[in-house]
């Protein structure tokens, strides 16, 4: 019988503040403050986080052999025995169907959203994941399957702007290029990433620039389109969020490997926090 602490790793519930990204559509079509579409985006938060963690699951049980090799990996909870694979197996199911009611009480495009993401995260694990470059696509295409879902749950189908999707899209492909890069330098890399070679580390140096950079500049771009000058007071925040991030990667690079660490440093939540409550300032205040 495992744990409790090994049950929260195998469903890697510190990996859930990305379906956060689900809040972007009731944001951005000013309803947050509506009650109703608040309590329905977040059951459609929980949603994403269970079949989130069943795919997750699933991922462990098929590279647990790789995950062995791995320096960091090897102590998630099936590669190490902690849990067996029918006890994986089980939950993963569990949670598969947990998701499914609720986004089957949401709306149907909802649902549709969540079994494509499930679906595209069972292709990048088989397929995806061992050619170079067009992973970092797919897991920032299935970012913007996140991102759009929210919109809908919302009522009548508010539609979210193609420069917020831009910016979730790229903002994506920053984070996973920059934690490839790392993963290039560890330790036996060719046995669990050998899709990447140490030529390539340079190239997705580059692709993180010029991934982070179209996001300031979408962002900008939607807060003049849209008359929503203000917004851009939250930049000079995220600028010192990214210029954080930068430094992690140079300095600490276990911490972008894995950004749940990054992300919940005390600095950095606060930082997060602020530009969170910039963004609604600017958007619902300031007129």
């Amino acid at each position: 019988m495992f744990g409790f602490k090994d049950f929260l790793r195998l469903l890697r519930v510190e990996q859930w503040y990305k379906n956060i990204i689900i809040f972007i559509s009731i944001i951005f079509t000013s309803n947050l403050f509506n009650q109703k579409m608040l309590f329905l985006t977040l059951l459609g938060f929980i949603s994403l986080c269970f079949i989130s963690s069943s795919s997750y699951i699933i991922n462990d049980i098929l590279d647990r052999e790789k995950d062995k090799n791995h320096p960091e990996k090897k102590n998630r909870p099936i590669a190490s025995g902690k849990i067996k694979k029918s006890g994986a197996i089980t939950v993963s199911l569990l949670l598969f169907i947990a998701s499914i009611l609720i986004a089957c009480n949401l709306s149907f495009l909802f649902l549709y959203s969540v079994l494509g993401l499930f679906i595209l995260s069972q292709i990048y694990s088989l397929y995806i994941r061992s050619i170079a470059f067009l992973d970092i696509i797919f897991i920032s295409f299935n970012f913007i399957i996140r991102a759009i879902s929210g919109a809908f749950i919302i009522e009548k189908g508010f539609p979210i702007s193609f420069w917020v999707v831009l910016c979730t899209f790229f903002l994506s492909m920053f984070l996973v290029s920059l934690k490839r890069s790392l993963e290039i330098d560890l330790k036996d890399a060719k046995k669990y990433r050998p899709s990447f070679k140490e030529r390539d580390k340079k190239t997705l140096e580059i692709l993180s620039i010029v991934a982070i950079t179209c996001v300031f500049i979408f962002f900008c771009i939607y807060s003049i389109l849209f008359e929503k000058p203000y917004l851009l007071i939250s930049v000079p925040i995220a600028l010192y969020i990214i210029l954080m991030f930068f430094q992690g990667f140079y300095n600490c690079p276990e911490k972008i490997r894995n950004p749940e660490k990054f992300i919940f440093q005390k600095k950095i939540i606060t930082a997060i926090i602020l530009w969170i409550l910039t963004i609604i300032i600017g958007f619902y205040i300031i007129t």
